[in-house]
C-alpha cells in the first residue's frame, strides 16, 4: 500500500483489508487490556514493551489515515511518515514471533539490555561532544550569527575533531551484557515461554486477522454466565471437577 497503492483516489481495496486486519488487532489488544484489568494485572500489561509498541502502532496507522483524508501537501506528507513509523513497529513488532524458538528467544535479550547500555554511552558522548563543539568554536569564532547552518557547522566540526581521526572500528567494545545472558539462555527462553503461553492461552483459535468473528460468540458467553450467577464451590466441583478419577 506505501508503495503502488498510494494516492488521492480514496480508499482502496488493499485499504479496506488493512483497515479491518488493524480492527481486529484493535480488538484483540482491547481483550488483553480487559484481561489484565479483570486479572489485576494492568501494571504488568502497560510495562511490556510489546504491549506499548502495539498501541502505538494501532494509533499511529490509524492517525495516519485520518490524515491522509485532509487535502494538502501537509497532511499527505504527514500521513505517510506516520504510515511508515506505524510498518517500522509492525515489523519490530514481527520480532516477538522468534522469542519462542530456544536460539533466538535469547538473543533478543541480549539486543535489548545492550541497548540500554548503548543509550547510557550516548548519552555521555552526546553532552561530551556539545560541551566541546560549542566551547571549542565559540573560542575560534566569536560573534557569529545564529542560524540552523550555523548550529550544524558547529556540532559537525565538534563531532570530527573528536572521533575523525580515531580508528573506531580497530577497538574492541567489551560488554558484559551478551556473556551473562548467555549463560542464563534457557532461564530466558523459559520464561519468553512462559509469558508466550500465558498470553495465547485466552485466545481462540481464530488466526488475529478473523478475531472479529469471534466476537460475538464472547459476547453471548458473557451474558449467559452473569445471567446464570456464581455457582457455590460444591455445584462447581460437581459440574466441572479438576481431578475425573
Amino acid at each position: 500500500m506505501l508503495l503502488f497503492d498510494y494516492g488521492d483516489d480514496g480508499i482502496t481495496n488493499s485499504d479496506c483489508f488493512i483497515i479491518a486486519l488493524i480492527a481486529s488487532f484493535a480488538v484483540d489488544e482491547i481483550k488483553q487490556v480487559t484481561v489484565a484489568i479483570l486479572r489485576g494485572k494492568i501494571k504488568r500489561y502497560t510495562t511490556d514493551m510489546w504491549n506499548v509498541s502495539d498501541w502505538l502502532f494501532i494509533m499511529g496507522y490509524a492517525t495516519g489515515m485520518i490524515l491522509r483524508a485532509g487535502e494538502g501537501i501537509g497532511f499527505q506528507t504527514a500521513s505517510k511518515c506516520l504510515l511508515v513509523v506505524a510498518f517500522m513497529l509492525l515489523c519490530i513488532r514481527i520480532l516477538n514471533l522468534c522469542c519462542m524458538t530456544e536460539f533466538l528467544g535469547p538473543k533478543l535479550v541480549i539486543i535489548k539490555k545492550m541497548i540500554k547500555d548503548t543509550i547510557a554511552f550516548m548519552i555521555i558522548m552526546a553532552v561530551i561532544t556539545v560541551w566541546f563543539s560549542v566551547s571549542n568554536y565559540a573560542l575560534l569564532y566569536p560573534n557569529s550569527q545564529f542560524s540552523l547552518a550555523m548550529i550544524e557547522t558547529i556540532l559537525s566540526n565538534g563531532v570530527w575533531m573528536l572521533f575523525g581521526e580515531l580508528n573506531l572500528d580497530a577497538d574492541s567494545c567489551k560488554n558484559d551484557s551478551y556473556n551473562s545472558v548467555q549463560q542464563k539462555s534457557g532461564f530466558y527462553w523459559r520464561q519468553i515461554q512462559n509469558n508466550f503461553l500465558e498470553e495465547y492461552c485466552i485466545k481462540t483459535i481464530f488466526p488475529i486477522h478473523l478475531q472479529l468473528l469471534a466476537l460475538p460468540g464472547t459476547i453471548i458467553s458473557l451474558c449467559y454466565y452473569y445471567q446464570q450467577g456464581p455457582l457455590s464451590s460444591e455445584e462447581k466441583l460437581n459440574n466441572r471437577p479438576m481431578v475425573v478419577r
